[in-house]
């Protein structure tokens, strides 16, 4: 595979440091205001965030390698 373009991996790089951050942002949400709709929330979004931050990254060093 050939290597990422310097703009292209930036701009995964920051989405993926966004959704990490969106999703650890859920998990906060869900510690300050303890409901059954915040939990479902973070279960559902807050984890499918960071679970899509993680395969961005990897993907990335994948292509890199």
């Amino acid at each position: 595979m050939k290597p990422l373009t310097t703009k292209s991996l930036e701009r995964l790089l920051i989405l993926a440091s966004l959704l990490g951050l969106a999703g650890l942002a859920t998990a906060l949400v869900y510690v300050l205001y303890s409901t059954p709709y915040t939990m479902v929330l973070f279960m559902a979004g807050g984890i499918t965030m960071i679970a899509a931050a993680i395969l961005i990254l990897a993907w990335v060093i994948v292509r890199e390698v």
